[in-house]
């Protein structure tokens, strides 16, 4: 999240001209010969389903995908900003040992002239890319994704359940399913209660750092420039508090899951009514009614 606060308005009209590098880093198993240890596993009498393993590891692109071995560079759009980082990273290599695997690297500019461009694009030699950038195996961009306006897709005519049915908990004689809106919900509710509480981690200085600067999480109003993921966390407070979210912390650990249970039990109710949205009580198990009414009270 604080990569994708960096990427805020990167190629807005009125930002000044920036670059951004992404350096893969050259690692041992990049010069790895694959056909060389299969074979010299073979000789050493190693079982087959092991050699497969290894080999699996060597050549898929989804292993690598564990290991961060990607640099990011930020750096102002013009020559010789992009001189200093890369003479930087020069002596870097040269202290560690590590290098550039340039076939793999990649170079994005956000409000740079083309003549500056290609005279970057000559010093450090590597691909120009363009938005979005992916990190970690997720696609970063510098404005926020929208909804595709393609045409709906003929649906089948099965008959099937109730998606409030499925979505409903198992105590309450449902299978259990969570409504992936309000699932995700519960999860910026996690990352609310971590700024709220002050945890101790860079993201919660982070963002005290940009955006809060004192102020609490509680009162602080929205700006015009403000990340639209921070946007959404500061939405869900209209429908929690700091204390609802207390009541679902073990120890000094927030819990999504009981958070949502939380939220869908209470959603099922109405006023104390004995009613449940949508159809009465007596179609919910024995046992989920009494959940039901032990959370109608404590509520």
């Amino acid at each position: 999240m604080i990569f994708q606060d960096l990427l805020k308005g990167y190629t807005r009209k009125n930002v000044l001209a920036s670059s951004i590098m992404k350096i893969d880093l050259s690692k041992a198993y990049d010069t790895v010969d694959s056909q060389f240890m299969e074979a010299m596993l073979s000789q050493l009498c190693f079982p087959s389903r092991f050699i497969n393993w290894i080999m699996t590891c060597l050549k898929g692109t989804k292993y690598h995908l564990l290991m961060n071995d990607d640099l990011v560079l930020f750096s102002k759009g013009n020559l010789n900003s992009v001189k200093i980082i890369q003479e930087a990273f020069t002596k870097i290599c040269n202290a560690t040992g590590l290098s550039a695997n340039k076939a793999k690297s990649q170079i994005f500019f956000g409000r740079v002239k083309d003549d500056i461009k290609l005279k970057i694009l000559e010093l450090v030699q590597i691909e120009e890319e363009t938005f979005p950038l992916k990190y970690l195996g997720v696609n970063l961009r510098t404005t926020k994704w929208k909804a595709s306006k393609g045409k709906k897709e003929n649906r089948s005519k099965l008959h099937l359940a109730s998606w409030e049915k499925v979505c409903l908990l198992k105590k309450l004689g449902g299978i259990g399913f969570r409504e992936g809106k309000k699932w995700n919900k519960a999860l910026i509710a996690k990352y609310l209660w971590a700024i709220s509480s002050k945890q101790d981690n860079l993201w919660v200085k982070w963002i005290n750092s940009i955006y809060l600067k004192g102020q609490s999480i509680w009162s602080y109003q929205s700006k015009q420039d403000t990340s639209w993921y921070f946007k959404k966390l500061l939405n869900i407070r209209v429908s929690t508090s700091k204390s609802s979210l207390s009541l679902v912390v073990i120890g000094k650990k927030f819990s999504a899951s009981k958070y949502y249970n939380r939220t869908e039990w209470l959603s099922k109710l109405k006023n104390g009514s004995g009613k449940y949205i949508g159809r009465s009580l007596s179609k919910i198990s024995a046992t989920g009614v009494r959940q039901l009414s032990k959370a109608s009270k404590t509520e």
